[in-house]
């Protein structure tokens, strides 16, 4: 049903208080179902975010882990070289942090530490960057 007024094309007509309302009220259920939507997502990554966290922190720790592992390796056999062989000669790697540089240790028994004086340049030669060489006494 239309009224008089829009047939005369006023602006009256084209703004009246119903259809206003109604307007209103569909942007306000709009609003509160976008933010509905949001609060789902928002609801989702704080669930899922720690679990991706630790995920990533585990992966990260493992490659650094392996990558002190290949460091082992190298060293330890640059120094069986050496050395002729196995020997009390031990050899310790920390792995990188985010904050500090990984560690390499040698140590050797009371007595034997000529051992670690005999591989220390072949061993400083292997060592990679973001690595220091630490010299322990067992």
């Amino acid at each position: 049903m239309r009224s008089r007024a829009v047939t005369r094309g006023t602006i009256a007509a084209k703004f009246s208080p119903r259809s206003a309302g109604r307007r209103l009220q569909s942007s306000v259920v709009a609003c509160i179902e976008r933010r509905r939507d949001v609060n789902d997502v928002l609801g989702v990554l704080i669930g899922i975010g720690p679990v991706v966290g630790a995920l990533l922190w585990s992966g990260r720790k493992d490659r650094l882990r392996r990558r002190a592992d290949h460091v082992r390796a190298d060293i330890s056999a640059a120094a069986n070289r050496v050395l002729g062989g196995e020997s009390v000669l031990s050899v310790h790697v920390e792995p990188r942090g985010a904050w500090r540089t990984g560690r390499v240790h040698l140590s050797a028994p009371g007595g034997y530490e000529f051992l670690i004086a005999s591989v220390s340049g072949a061993v400083i030669a292997r060592l990679p960057a973001h690595y220091e060489l630490v010299v322990d006494r067992a």
